[in-house]
Parts: C-alpha cells; sequence; structure tokens
C-alpha cells in the first residue's frame, strides 16, 4: 500500500491540475465551404457574422522546358483574400483581395474596420498597413513602408503601429483614414499584444515589464517570471500569464494600488498564449512540446477571475487564428475546420 501511495503522490505532484481537465465532449467541430488559403487573422461581429482573412501563394504555369531546368526558378504569386460568413463560420464568401501581398496575424479590430499588417514577400523590409470597412467591404493601403512592423491598436479614433525603422524603433499614428501620420521614438520592444484597459494602451515588453505606452511608466511583477500574456481583467487590474520551470501562473495587477494578486497555478504545463477577456469570458491556451508539435488545452473564466477550469480541446495542435464574440469562441484548426465551444 505504501509503494502505491507513493506513486500516487508523485503523479499528482507531476501533473497537478491535469486530472481537472474536462473533456472535448462540448465542443463541436465542424468543416467550413468556400475558403481557400491559409487563415492568418479572423474576427466576428456577433456570433454568426464573421471575417477570414487568408492568403495563398502558388506558382505561375511552367512549360516543359522549364520543368526540366533544374536552375529554373518558377515566379510565385501571392494573393491575399478575405471571407465573409454570415452563419458561423460554416460557408464563406469572398468579399475583397488584394495581390502580392500576404496577410499577417498582426491586426486590430475597432467599431468600424479591421487594421491589418501586409507582407510583401518578393522585397525585404516591405510591410504596410490595410485598412478593411466592414461597411463598404473595401480595402485601403496606407502609402507608408514599415520595415519591421509590429502590433497595431486604436484610440481616440487614431490608429497606432509600433515599427522598427532604420534601426530605430518608434510608434507611429494615423488617422482612421490615412491621411496623416506622425512618430515618436520609444526604447521599448513590444512582446505581446496591446491591451486596452480604460482606453488606455498596456503592453508587455522583453524586459518583462508591463509598460503604459501613453505615460511611458514600466511596472515589474517580478525577477523570477517570464511573462507571456496579458489582458483587461475587469475596470482598472489588468491579467498576466507567466511562466516558470514547468507551470504557468495568473496574476492580476491593479494600476492605481499597483498590487499583485496571484490567482491561478497550472502545473504540468509550460507554454502559455493568446489570453484574451471580454465583458463575459476570460481564456487562453496552455501546453507543452510533443514530438515536433506543440499539444494545447483551452483555460478560461466564466466569473472575471475567481474560479478557473481547464478544457480538453478536439483538435490540440492548431489554435491559431481563434476569437471570442460573446460568450463563443472560435478555434481554426486547420484543414478549413472550427473548433466552437459556446460557454
Amino acid at each position: 500500500m505504501s509503494k502505491m501511495f507513493f506513486v500516487t503522490l508523485v503523479s499528482v505532484l507531476l501533473f497537478g491540475c491535469r486530472d481537472k481537465v474536462k473533456k472535448s465532449t462540448d465542443i463541436q467541430m465542424f468543416n467550413s465551404i468556400g475558403m481557400k488559403g491559409q487563415p492568418e487573422y479572423m474576427c466576428f461581429l456577433n456570433p454568426n457574422e464573421g471575417y477570414s482573412f487568408n492568403y495563398i501563394t502558388e506558382s505561375e504555369e511552367q512549360t516543359e522546358e522549364q520543368l526540366n531546368d533544374p536552375n529554373f526558378l518558377p515566379k510565385k504569386n501571392t494573393v491575399s483574400t478575405i471571407y465573409r460568413t454570415l452563419d458561423g463560420g460554416i460557408n464563406w464568401v469572398k468579399v475583397y483581395s488584394i495581390n502580392d501581398y500576404a496577410f499577417y496575424r498582426t491586426a486590430y479590430l475597432n467599431e468600424s474596420a479591421v487594421y491589418i499588417k501586409i507582407i510583401n514577400y518578393n522585397e525585404t523590409l516591405k510591410n504596410k498597413l490595410l485598412k478593411f470597412d466592414l461597411k463598404s467591404l473595401k480595402g485601403s493601403v496606407l502609402d507608408f513602408n514599415f520595415e519591421r512592423m509590429g502590433e497595431i491598436w486604436s484610440v481616440n479614433q487614431k490608429v497606432f503601429v509600433n515599427s522598427k525603422n532604420n534601426n530605430i524603433n518608434k510608434i507611429y499614428s494615423t488617422d482612421q483614414n490615412f491621411k496623416k501620420i506622425d512618430s515618436l521614438q520609444i526604447d521599448k520592444v513590444f512582446k505581446d499584444k496591446i491591451t486596452l484597459l480604460n482606453n488606455k494602451p498596456y503592453v508587455l515588453t522583453w524586459n518583462n515589464e508591463i509598460y503604459n505606452i501613453e505615460s511611458n511608466g514600466t511596472f515589474k511583477i517580478s525577477n523570477t517570471y517570464d511573462l507571456e500574456s496579458m489582458a483587461s481583467k475587469e475596470i482598472g487590474c489588468l491579467l498576466v500569464a507567466d511562466k516558470v520551470d514547468s507551470f504557468i501562473t495568473l496574476h492580476s495587477y491593479d494600476i492605481i494600488s499597483q498590487q499583485v494578486k496571484k490567482l491561478e497555478e497550472f502545473r504540468g504545463y509550460n507554454i502559455v498564449q493568446g489570453l484574451r477577456s471580454n465583458h463575459r469570458v476570460i481564456y487562453g491556451f496552455i501546453g507543452n512540446v510533443s514530438g515536433s508539435f506543440t499539444k494545447y488545452d483551452l483555460f478560461y473564466s466564466l466569473d472575471r477571475g475567481k474560479t478557473w477550469q481547464v478544457q480538453e480541446l478536439m483538435e490540440k495542435n492548431y489554435i491559431h487564428p481563434s476569437y471570442l464574440v460573446d460568450n463563443v469562441l472560435y478555434i481554426y484548426s486547420g484543414k478549413h475546420r472550427f473548433q466552437k465551444i459556446v460557454f
């Protein structure tokens, strides 16, 4: 009995909360129709209407002589396409496309448009900002080149981009119609997406700090943890996911009192990403490397971080892109399949 007790105790210590993982029986997996290419970003305006930003690269048709020439390199054509669904991701229809550029996952949705990074793979260090208007379903491109384009966000009718041009790290700003562009030099390197709290932008840096972009102030939660992802928790409070050794920890950070509170710990995991929230749900992904892949579980809270649940996914290798709208989470799972979770 003592030997069996010891084995059980070791299992509990090694895997922690892994025995609390919910099975994937509550998840709906479905195939989509009408979509081509690889989705880089998607968003939903409500549980039915959504947009997927895809791109596909194809080689031009070759002659028989070219096929027999081992030194011939065929020209590749890249097409980025935006698809729209009105039935919750089952059927998709093309509404916009642009040639020679590929969509990238860096994007931001405000009340009227999606702003997304596009990359020209035929030219080195050539990135631009595309605006897709959700009413007219038309796109426009800012006539400015970002060499190393980072995050995108929008506050008070202005659009902001973090980019390193000529080895100088700057924040660029423009109006929503791309009529004027300004810039401000900064010395911070952003690690994660921008989180808006009380309409003010915050971001994690590679120095493991929480950076208040508006005030240019920083706060360091700990010298031990690696800060990985951040989301808004409630008014005046941020939620930060960090890792150390073989477990993931969630902390809340009060921006007024600067008090830090530990909320949850997930043992047996060493990767965390994609922390997101809205007025109903907070969620993110935790995982481990398994062979050539990383296998993920979903974690979430329905009471603003008081209690947490780990959910097993039906497809554990593909979790990008994902989007939360109301109490519905859509996860793209490869081969034009989606996982849908209703909380």
